[in-house]
């Protein structure tokens, strides 16, 4: 890690987290237009809710991520605020993941 260079936050998780928050709400817009009725199951919603915790899990990888580079004396905090991204991708994540569990706990309790 030490060197000359600037060292910045991990990019890898962050960028998993958002692209899994993208494709949880996506699934949850397609399962919305899909189902044709409160019972159904449709499979997007599973996928959604597993692809919401992997964004959960990636904000916490990237939590951990971030505090063993924050140690090193080059590390530059970017103007964006990483940890505040990261904070309101997962916060979103888990509200997505809540819609997705409701639909399943509706469409099994329906059937």
């Amino acid at each position: 890690m030490g060197g000359s260079g600037s060292v910045g936050p991990p990019a890898a998780p962050l960028a998993l987290s958002a692209a899994a928050l993208v494709m949880s709400v996506a699934a949850a817009v397609v399962s919305t237009r899909v189902s044709t009725s409160a019972s159904d199951l449709v499979p997007f919603n599973p996928a959604g809710w597993v692809l919401a915790l992997v964004a959960i899990l990636c904000f916490v990888w990237f939590r951990s991520s971030l505090l063993a580079v924050q140690g090193d004396r080059y590390y530059v905090i970017p103007s964006w605020n990483p940890p505040r991204a990261a904070a309101v991708i997962a916060g979103l994540a888990w509200v997505v993941s809540i819609w997705h569990a409701y639909a399943i706990a509706e469409a099994l309790a329906r059937q």
